[in-house]
């Protein structure tokens, strides 16, 4: 696991194709959204952890509440509809308008 090695940071160069390093950076993305445990080593580590665990809670909490802004939307389209139908049918069934 030498890609994992802070300390030496070749994973920034050009040593490593390109897909490794985005799988690499996906991995690492993945485990930060999950808030997976990275075991830090010394207190730098632990800085960045801490930052990427609360940037990654952040970034949790927005996605979950932009999806339940976009369901509450959909919800208020749905209603507005049904109304509308419900209206034809009232105004339907009020001049007896057959089936």
């Amino acid at each position: 696991m030498n890609w994992a090695n802070y300390v030496d940071q070749r994973l920034f160069t050009n040593e490593y194709d390109v897909f490794f390093r985005y799988t690499t950076m996906m991995y690492e993305a993945i485990l930060n959204i999950g808030s997976n445990e990275f075991g830090p080593v010394n207190e730098s580590d632990m800085l960045y952890l801490v930052t990427t665990l609360l940037g990654s809670a952040i970034l949790n909490a927005l996605i979950f509440g932009d999806i339940a802004n976009l369901m509450l939307i959909i919800g208020k389209k749905d209603v507005a509809y049904q109304d509308k139908q419900d209206q034809a049918t009232n105004v339907m069934e009020y001049i007896q308008l057959d089936d």
